[in-house]
């Protein structure tokens, strides 16, 4: 759990058993600009066959203003299942400071807040898009300087950034910088369009968009590498569902609890 979460929050964008529905539909998908404007709220349920690992919650908690510039503070929660042996109760709260354009949104900074530790800003990301750095650090001492060259971010933002290409056909990529690392996740849209449960519609089945790709990074679990995801179709292309591989073996997200306008 002390991995940093961002590839969950890529993959949420992303059941059981699917039924092939049609080739596409041309509904007409939100723009990234409304997303960020929304007062949505997420909770994912992360389940590895019949344990469930933890929990995942995601919102934009606020407007804020950091060094003059307009942007959102988005606020992304890992809850384990204290149950599980060796594991027991760990919590990490990941922050983003988000601006945004027409069409990506990118970090201005992030940290970590490990609760379980009682440790602040355990994790800390500056992005300097003028100078064309990124610099880490950990418990408060430099990591290391990273090269940036394009909207990018450590948290939450590919979350949002993935969800207007859901059901488009569009291939797009994201810069993600993990570990003192950067890593790139690569999203491929399919207008296929499928049918699966989900415990957040009352347990109705609901269509979805389908989506895979790869992510080239290393994330919470082990994750690394194939994922397979579907979005609810509608304007709101509101993620549902996620399978991820992990040195467990397969792992997946499932969206059990959504409200919006809070």
């Amino acid at each position: 759990m002390k991995k940093i979460l961002i590839p969950f929050l890529a993959l949420l964008m992303m059941v059981s058993a699917t039924v092939y529905l049609s080739a596409g539909r041309n509904d007409p998908t939100v723009t990234l600009p409304e997303l960020m404007n929304m007062q949505e709220y997420f909770r994912f349920e992360v389940r590895y066959g019949f344990m469930r690992l933890g929990d995942i919650e995601v919102y934009i908690e606020k407007d804020t203003l950091f060094r003059g510039q307009e942007a959102k503070l988005v606020r992304a929660v890992i809850k384990s299942n204290p149950s599980i042996p060796l594991v027991g109760y760990k919590e990490v709260h990941y922050f983003s400071i988000l601006a945004f354009n027409e069409r990506e949104p990118y970090a201005l900074r992030f940290w970590t807040n490990n609760l379980h530790k009682g440790i602040d800003e355990s994790t800390v990301y500056d992005f300097d898009y003028e100078n064309g750095w990124v610099y880490t650090f950990e418990d408060g001492e430099p990591v290391d300087t990273l090269e940036l060259n394009r909207p990018a971010d450590s948290g939450p933002a590919l979350f949002y950034f993935s969800r207007p290409f859901s059901g488009t056909g569009e291939t797009v990529q994201y810069p993600i910088y993990v570990e003192h690392e950067k890593g790139m996740v690569t999203i491929e849209n399919h207008k296929k369009v499928d049918r699966i449960k989900s415990q957040a519609f009352d347990g109705d089945q609901v269509e979805v968009y389908y989506s895979e790709g790869q992510a080239d990074l290393q994330g919470p679990f082990g994750f690394k590498g194939y994922y397979k995801a579907w979005h609810k179709t509608g304007h709101m292309r509101i993620p549902i569902e996620a399978h991820v591989s992990v040195w467990l073996g397969n792992v997946r997200v499932r969206l059990v609890e959504y409200r919006e306008n809070l």
